[in-house]
């Protein structure tokens, strides 16, 4: 028995406990769920070698989500001097894995809205993250690992905080302002002890329940797993989750920074100085130069993203 408590006091956490489990499950039913085309596009295993055919058929033998792709592909991320009006050529702009990220973002700003000021930082780290992820993946191009699924892992590997914040909106709010510093573990720790459940479990909850891809599922489900416990996980798997928090790091230090902020390269270079970012550049075989480099034009990119999600940056908020 824990020092301090009595077996009233036990059977009180645990009822608790079990109230803000059954709380949490009933949340998640409660979301809607993902429209069958995306669903069918989110299932597909981001490596399987067929994955542009496998898509492409999906977009194609779905009218409306064909309808959604091309105006995705002339949207403000992506138009050219001449509008696209064809699906394949809407395709071609955007790319296929970058298609199914855009139609995953779009139906998650209709169920977790970006606009709302409680979900709007956890909106902006996820969003931070994916670009960071994707900039890296670029500048190293592993063949097994995409920009475009690089950018979808960084995007997601948070998305129970989501879940945890329109549960319990002010309390889950205040619990991140006052950890705002804490170390990842610590921080799912504390989740785990004030909310019963870490962002992480509630993130792979959420991925089943809108039949995410195993391997995506996964990297939510373990993105803070110590390196050892995660032996049994693909080379794929473990490099996705290795960037994703590398990301998450940078993202977290360089949060409302301008792109070509004085002192920009100091910052990234004490983010891997530290000893969770040189062990996780290390495992990802990365240099200084390499993650410096991608810094500012992922920062460009974030600040054309927020203007599309109606977020308002610190100099005009």
């Amino acid at each position: 028995m824990p020092k301090g408590m009595n077996e009233g006091a036990l059977r009180r956490t645990g009822a608790l406990r079990r109230n803000q489990v059954h709380s949490l499950l009933k949340t998640i039913k409660a979301l809607p769920p993902f429209p069958a085309g995306v669903s069918r596009l989110m299932s597909l295993p981001q490596a399987d070698p067929s994955y542009f055919e496998k898509a492409s058929a999906i977009i194609k033998a779905d009218s409306a989500l064909a309808g959604q792709v091309v105006r995705i592909a002339n949207s403000a991320l992506y138009a050219g001097q001449a509008r696209v009006e064809g699906l394949e050529r809407a395709i071609m702009r955007v790319g296929i894995r970058m298609v199914v990220a855009n139609l995953t973002t779009k139906w998650l700003t209709r169920t977790f809205a970006p606009g709302r000021p409680a979900l709007t930082p956890v909106w902006l780290d996820n969003l931070q993250s994916a670009l960071m992820a994707r900039g890296i993946a670029e500048s190293v191009r592993w063949p097994d690992l995409s920009p475009e699924a690089a950018y979808t892992y960084g995007l997601l590997h948070d998305v129970g905080r989501l879940v945890l914040m329109a549960l319990h909106g002010r309390s889950m709010e205040t619990f991140l302002e006052e950890h705002r510093c804490c170390p990842v573990t610590e921080l799912s720790d504390a989740e785990q002890e004030i909310f019963g459940a870490d962002h992480a479990l509630v993130g792979r909850l959420l991925a089943n329940r809108w039949n995410f891809s195993n391997d995506m599922t996964v990297v939510i489900g373990a993105h803070h797993f110590p390196r050892e416990q995660r032996r049994s996980l693909s080379t794929e798997v473990n490099r996705a989750i290795d960037l994703v928090l590398l990301s998450d790091l940078l993202a977290h230090r360089l949060r409302d920074t301008e792109p070509y902020t004085p002192g920009l390269e100091t910052v990234v270079m004490g983010a891997l100085q530290s000893g969770h970012g040189r062990s996780l550049a290390d495992r990802l075989n990365l240099s200084p130069d390499t993650v410096v480099a991608i810094v500012p034009k992922a920062l460009e990119h974030m600040q054309k993203h927020r203007r599309l999600l109606g977020i308002e940056t610190s100099s005009t908020a």
